[in-house]
């Protein structure tokens, strides 16, 4: 086949048709923080856009999560204390206190694997962390359940459609407000005091693009 000018135009033509088609959807996957490798994370770069520590900005709210999957044993004393020791610590305690979620893998623990032999108050100190992350709400599982999680919520997010700008959710205790809220489970609220949100019911709203309005009582 003779190399023409107008076949090299052609070409070129869909070159740039296929970057234009594809690009913007790259840049439309929601943002989420890996601290480690992304060797064993190839399967989330169909629903997120994984980037490094390096890139943290000193807020976590535009990551949909922050996943840690490598961490030594000072470090995670350090986020069980609370210490901003360096970034990728900053970034986690960060994403606590901004309600962004936090995974931990447990194949990134590395006393685990010294279990056997470990004195045992010493590995019971450092179980302790690990025990004071889950409390502050850091979802501490193995790979395949972390995978298995964000990329089942991640499905079904891609799966709806989703809420017209500017909707609001007022977010009680009570499940029973169905398509009308009344002035009656507006008080019923009040009276409870503070709302809580689930960290599930917390994903849901941000993937969804909900505004949630949090007002104090008078």
């Amino acid at each position: 086949m003779e190399v023409t000018p107008e076949l090299i135009e052609q070409i070129t033509q869909m070159v740039l048709q296929a970057v234009r088609q594809t690009g913007p959807e790259r840049e439309q996957l929601p943002a989420a923080l890996l601290i480690g490798s992304g060797e064993n994370w190839m399967q989330l770069e169909k629903h997120f856009e994984l980037r490094t520590a390096e890139t943290y900005e000193g807020t976590a709210m535009p990551y949909r999560f922050v996943l840690v999957d490598e961490l030594s044993t000072a470090r995670l004393a350090d986020l069980a204390l609370g210490r901003d020791s360096s970034l990728a610590a900053c970034a986690v305690s960060k994403a606590l206190l901004e309600g962004v979620p936090v995974y931990l893998a447990e194949e990134a623990l590395p006393h685990r694997r010294f279990q056997a032999t470990a004195n045992p108050s010493y590995y019971a100190m450092l179980e302790g962390y690990v025990t004071r992350l889950e409390q502050f709400g850091v979802r501490v599982m193995p790979r395949r359940d972390v995978l298995s999680q964000l990329t089942q919520v991640q499905r079904t997010a891609e799966s709806k459609e989703p809420a017209a700008a500017g909707t609001s959710v007022l977010c009680g205790r009570e499940p029973d407000v169905t398509g009308v809220l009344t002035a009656d489970q507006v008080q019923r609220f009040a009276r409870q005091g503070k709302a809580k949100v689930t960290p599930l019911a917390r994903d849901v709203i941000r993937e969804k693009g909900i505004r949630v309005e949090w007002l104090e009582e008078n």
